[in-house]
């Protein structure tokens, strides 16, 4: 799903999407400010509970910074590491001095910020589509709250709150192996 559909069905239930959508989708202007802020916001909440798989192969011979890897910004959870035995302190991996090759770095990321000049069309999120289809009550919600003349807002938090809590989290429903087969 695009950034300009997010924000089409955000101006759609606060009631903002303007008649001429070919220059821009509302008319108003502070909302128009504060949409893709409300939307990193929120996006990134969603992101830590239906949580965006990556992995990183890093190379403890070629890197120049030996057996210790620096997490990025966009690392927020260790899934499981690979390869060889590590110790993690803050955002540093520090691997087995002994080893040389490849180690698989599973983790979990924050989705790519939204900037305030991004292209809506090109924006692709990285959610899955049971937290997109939230995501607009959440950004409604947010971008209402300083609006007194609106009750809406209230609502539109409390519907993307009762909405978080069915996300299921898990990635998978678990595997199970049987070898040799079953006596009965």
């Amino acid at each position: 799903m695009t950034l300009k559909e997010i924000k089409e069905q955000v101006y759609r239930l606060i009631e903002e999407l303007s008649e001429d959508t070919t220059e821009h989708l509302t008319d108003d202007p502070d909302y128009e400010k504060k949409i893709n802020t409300c939307i990193n916001i929120v996006q990134n909440e969603l992101a830590r509970i239906k949580k965006i798989p990556d992995k990183i192969t890093y190379n403890t011979e070629t890197s120049q910074t030996g057996n210790v890897y620096t997490m990025p910004d966009t690392m927020y959870q260790v899934n499981k590491i690979i390869g060889c035995d590590y110790n993690i302190i803050g955002k540093e991996i520090t691997f087995d001095e002994n080893y040389k090759g490849d180690v698989e770095i599973y983790y979990y990321k924050y989705p790519e910020l939204i900037e305030e000049d991004e292209d809506d069309d090109t924006y692709i999120f990285e959610l899955d589509q049971d937290a997109l289809e939230i995501l607009p009550f959440g950004v409604a919600g947010d971008m209402l709250k300083s609006d007194p003349s609106t009750n809406y807002g209230a609502y539109y938090s409390n519907r993307y709150n009762e909405l978080k809590q069915y996300l299921d989290s898990r990635l998978t429903n678990g595997i199970i192996t049987i070898e040799d087969g079953v006596d009965i």
